[in-house]
């Protein structure tokens, strides 16, 4: 079995949907998603709980490409008051659903491997892949963060998409560690530096590390996961495209590989109408 974490609330259900469906139709293997969720209209008006219809669509999307494949959505609003509430982050460029990641070693579904995707993600490849990689010792494998690399240092890793041992992250208290850094001072990207800050060993993607994380626009022949994630450009229009932006993920990213999502995913919000 699979096991597949997101982290975000009702807004993105259309991102969701489509890395579920991409997944589900590249990926022949039962498969668990889990969905870490919570409530915070206290910080803003839209930082809602992804709703039970949401949720019940996206479960029967899963069970519609096999019976044993499920969606789960998982209330972080305890475990966050226990462990993050008052961190200096809360009001970040960033909201607190980045953060909620840092919890995944609360939940004890999340026992062995655990792939962590962000919602702005879409699988071109088969998620199987992961399984393949060797983790040793090592609390996670990630790919470099494109910008990170050039403007921060040379090992900075991207958040958006990692591979997670969850035994050696219990062992080395990878996650109470990270969250510790969050009550310490304020940073750009939270959750990504307390990360990068608390790890003891982690390795990058074996082989060619984009392809399980391509931030960049071309997705190459032997993609799996990719990142629809913001760049720089000169464009404002260019910076962030999200996957459920189809128009203009057409339009200005020239991306077609994956046209037969995009019907199935705009024939659904019809019928949602």
């Amino acid at each position: 079995m699979i096991k597949i974490v997101y982290a975000a609330n009702d807004k993105m259900f259309d991102c969701i949907y489509l890395s579920v469906l991409s997944i589900l139709r590249r990926t022949n293997q039962d498969i668990s998603f889990y969905l870490l969720s919570a409530s915070f209209v206290e910080i803003d008006r839209k930082y809602t709980i992804m709703s039970n219809e949401h949720v019940d669509i996206l479960d029967k999307l899963a069970k519609s490409y096999g019976d044993n494949n499920s969606f789960t959505l998982i209330d972080c609003r305890k475990e966050y008051d226990k462990n993050l509430k008052g961190n200096k982050n809360e009001k970040s460029h960033y909201s607190p659903y980045t953060c909620l990641r840092l919890l995944i070693d609360c939940y004890p579904c999340f026992d062995d491997k655990v792939i962590y995707l962000d919602a702005d993600t879409m699988a071109a490849g088969d998620v199987n892949e992961f399984n393949k990689i060797e983790l040793g010792d090592n609390e996670f494998a990630v790919a470099h963060d494109c910008l990170g690399k050039v403007w921060q240092y040379k090992d900075c890793f991207n958040a958006g998409v990692m591979y997670i041992n969850m035994k050696e992250a219990r062992k080395n208290n990878l996650f109470p560690k990270a969250r510790r850094y969050l009550f310490t001072k304020r940073m750009y990207f939270p959750d990504q530096s307390a990360l990068n800050l608390a790890v003891t060993k982690f390795m990058f993607f074996p082989g060619n590390e984009y392809r399980f994380n391509q931030q960049k626009i071309k997705i190459m022949p032997d993609t799996v996961i990719k990142h629809f994630c913001a760049r720089i450009k000169w464009w404002p229009f260019h910076n962030n495209v999200k996957q459920w932006d189809v128009k203009n993920v057409h339009r200005y990213l020239h991306i077609h590989a994956f046209d037969e999502d995009f019907a199935i995913y705009l024939k659904m919000k019809e019928t949602e109408k």
